[in-house]
């Protein structure tokens, strides 16, 4: 996928704009791996993933700690840099064909379902990645006024947020289910709104199909 955008781009301008777009999420990204380091649900409940679910009920007498795995795993599921470069392929497919754009939104929808299903991420991990990757473009992205400014402090501090939550404040999630699906919804309706937001702003002369 990340051939065929920038592929696609040398119609337009250089491919080193994505390249270096998806090159910083990638080390931000490696670099907030320290700050929150986790591994997916994989690699803690093994051959029982993901046939024996943790009743929500049982999740109170849980909290974040150290643990010790059954096998070797990296840190790197918080953010989930997987979600963040499919995000940054669709944010940044606009000035391509219609047909580029339909299928890195697959490509996006496909990330969701392979790194749940396999069990490499939390849906946590996901939801996080979505303003992280707003962040990461508001720094590559020209925009008018004061437009790239607010992007750039709201996708920081929504990011900053859900980590420190996260790791500080599970007991909140946990009094009712509808509070964490509530927080992962309204925190991807607003990454988009302010993804939007930064587009509108910017300073493009490529052609739109």
């Amino acid at each position: 996928m990340i051939a065929l955008a920038c592929t696609g781009y040398l119609k337009y301008e250089s491919p080193w704009r994505p390249l270096g777009i998806l090159a910083s999420a990638g080390l931000v990204g490696y670099l907030l791996y320290f700050v929150f380091p986790a591994t997916g649900p994989l690699y803690l409940a093994g051959a029982s993933f993901p046939g024996a679910p943790a009743p929500f009920a049982t999740l109170r007498e849980m909290h974040p700690h150290p643990i010790d795995l059954p096998v070797p795993a990296p840190r790197n599921a918080m953010p989930s840099l997987h979600m963040a470069w499919a995000l940054l392929l669709w944010f940044n497919s606009r000035p391509l064909t219609r047909a580029v754009r339909g299928l890195t939104l697959t490509y996006v929808f496909l990330t969701v379902i392979v790194t749940l299903g396999t069990g490499e991420h939390y849906l946590a991990d996901l939801a996080v990645a979505l303003p992280f990757s707003i962040t990461v473009q508001a720094v590559w992205t020209g925009a008018q006024g004061k437009t790239r400014s607010m992007v750039l402090a709201a996708g920081t501090s929504l990011t900053l947020i859900w980590l420190v939550v996260l790791r500080y404040g599970t007991h909140f999630f946990l009094q009712s289910p509808a509070i964490p699906w509530g927080c992962v919804i309204g925190s991807t309706m607003l990454s988009l709104m302010l993804e939007q937001s930064l587009y509108r702003g910017q300073h493009t002369n490529f052609r739109m199909y």
